[in-house]
């Protein structure tokens, strides 16, 4: 694992499969904090155990999609409040 993302959180939505995955541990690999956006949590805990093996980066967080982005938006500012007080909406 290098550290070009070291201190980044990344969020990546439907990260238990395909191109999602495939960026995840990419990510992961540079060093980035991932929060895993998928929509089946058991499926999102074994993607987050293979990639966590793969790239050594314990910084992988899977989490349950929900409907709304202000939901999601809502949780991730209680689970991230330094890094995304100043945050209003997505780039």
């Amino acid at each position: 694992m290098n550290e070009q993302l070291l201190g980044k959180i990344c969020l990546v939505t439907g990260a238990n499969t395909g191109i999602g995955k495939a960026t995840t541990l990419g990510l992961a690999n540079m060093g980035a904090t991932v929060v895993m956006l998928c929509r089946n949590h058991a499926k999102g805990e074994a993607a987050q155990a293979e990639i966590i093996g793969q790239s050594g980066n314990q910084n992988i967080d899977p989490d349950v999609v929900r409907p709304q982005f202000t939901t999601i938006h809502s949780g991730l500012c209680s689970r991230f409040p330094v890094q995304l007080r100043s945050f209003t909406r997505p780039d």
